[in-house]
């Protein structure tokens, strides 16, 4: 939408055509982007929530925090909570002095939602500063989403020394969510004795996937047991069964070589799409064919998921097949130059 019919928006009477208005604000190209900063300063200030929840989000997303930081700052106060939280994430972007300080002290806040965010800001942010207050807060707090965030950032920012703290959480807490995010961190942090704990959730119809990502990066081959006797289940859909396939793989079992490269083709396009995705992960050399003959298909989110699998494999294998693809002719210039630029990487790489 153009900056001039914004801005009428903004007189209507209507509280929702404001809101959309606001909303688009944020969307605006570079060359607008100053005026809408200014348009949206005022709507920080204005006294329906909804609206200085917009005009946040919209300054956000406008990389513009810093230019009405003092005004955000104090919003932390702010009598609603969504904007308690926005302005927690807020705070993340800037790169004013003192900030990380800022964020430790919002560690001890009174309203949830700020401690809810603080943990995730820290994070985001790199903050390993803030290792021992989140360690504190970890100890001490109750409510189980905001201790799931404190183990999450303290994975993000790899932690060491609450690894055997997270392991812990991981054998034993009364909450599946929590066992599951601790048992992820530690193994972000390469720490094998999260694998038999991540193994068990490998199968699980909302960890799985990423329960089957670590373990493909900690290489345990002494989860492989476990991962077979998940995968030999019956009535297990595919979307299930697809990661554990791939890290068996990577692991050196190839029994779920024949189902990754026939659901490489499945009629369904999320189906197919998820085991383009897990072939990158499988490491293997007989994932070479089915990714390079997806390149060739019409649809481009099956072209892009394999063009990053075989960027992820990185195989000196892979050469001859994308020379001779590219010999055929690709589906479109993108392709052609994303595969080139594959097959120099290649070529540039000692010893081959």
């Amino acid at each position: 939408m153009e900056l001039k019919f914004i801005k009428a928006d903004l007189k209507d009477l209507k509280p929702r055509v404001v809101w959309t208005a606001l909303q688009s604000l944020g969307r605006v190209p570079q060359d607008e982007r100053q005026e809408a900063i200014e348009i949206l300063a005022p709507y920080l200030a204005h006294g329906e929530s909804m609206f200085r929840y917009t005009a946040l989000l919209s300054l956000i997303e406008q990389n513009a925090v810093d230019e009405h930081f003092d005004q955000i700052r104090e919003m932390i106060e702010d009598q609603d909570p969504k904007i308690r939280e926005v302005v927690v994430i807020a705070l993340a972007k800037s790169l004013k002095p003192g900030v990380t300080n800022l964020l430790i002290g919002l560690l001890s806040s009174p309203h949830s939602e700020v401690r809810y965010q603080a943990p995730i800001s820290l994070a985001e942010r790199g903050e390993h500063k803030a290792a021992k207050p989140l360690l504190a807060l970890l100890e001490r707090e109750s409510d189980v989403e905001i201790r799931v965030n404190v183990i999450v950032a303290l994975g993000d920012l790899k932690v060491e020394r609450a690894i055997d703290k997270l392991l812990a959480i991981a054998e034993d807490d009364i909450f599946e969510i929590l066992r599951f995010e601790a048992a992820c961190s530690a193994g972000r942090m390469g720490d094998r004795r999260a694998a038999p704990l991540l193994a068990a959730w490998a199968d699980h119809f909302e960890y799985g996937l990423a329960a089957c990502t670590i373990l493909d990066d900690l290489e345990d081959a002494a989860v492989v047991p476990v991962l077979a006797k998940k995968f030999k289940k019956f009535f297990l859909s595919a979307e299930r069964r697809l990661p554990m396939a791939a890290t068996l793989a990577r692991l050196g079992d190839q029994r779920g070589k024949g189902f990754l490269i026939a659901k490489a083709s499945s009629f369904s396009l999320e189906t197919r799409i998820l085991a383009l995705e897990r072939l990158g992960r499988t490491g293997q050399a007989w994932a070479i064919p089915p990714l390079v003959a997806a390149l060739s298909r019409k649809d481009p989110h099956c072209r892009d998921a394999a063009l990053s699998s075989l960027e992820m494999l990185g195989l000196p294998e892979m050469e001859e097949p994308l020379r001779e693809f590219l010999q055929k002719g690709s589906p479109t210039e993108d392709i052609t130059r994303e595969v080139n630029a594959l097959v120099a990487s290649l070529s540039e790489k000692p010893g081959d």
